[in-house]
């Protein structure tokens, strides 16, 4: 699961890209591409863990299971926006759920950050 990551991990070839070990976890560096601050806005979990695995899709990165995704994004949503994981937000379809208030998904996340030319 970590062998494209770290200091030791090794490069991959996609697409005619190398792509050099990558310091961090997709999910890591996912969330941290992905969302930004924005009152009234509000992320559910599972809509987030969807966009994680098309962004792994789109990147050739390592995909992780939606309990590991979840725990990483609860971590680092707290680090990096002082917001803790909820439990009431709202569904299209009215039911609550897990996710975060005053934040949202960026439509297109920068993948730039793992790939080297």
């Amino acid at each position: 699961l970590r062998f494209f990551e770290g200091i030791n991990g090794a490069r991959r070839h996609a697409h005619g890209i190398i792509i050099q070990p990558s310091t961090i976890s997709a999910p890591e560096d996912f969330i941290h591409h992905a969302f930004t601050r924005s009152e009234g806005g509000s992320v559910i979990v599972g809509e987030a863990y969807q966009e994680f695995l098309r962004y792994c899709q789109m990147g050739n990165l390592t995909r992780v299971e939606f309990t590991e995704f979840k725990r990483v994004a609860k971590e680092l949503v707290l680090e990096k926006f002082q917001l803790g994981l909820r439990h009431d937000i709202r569904t299209p379809e009215g039911r609550q759920t897990h996710g975060w208030k005053h934040i949202r998904l960026l439509l297109e996340p920068n993948l730039q950050a793992n790939e080297a030319a």
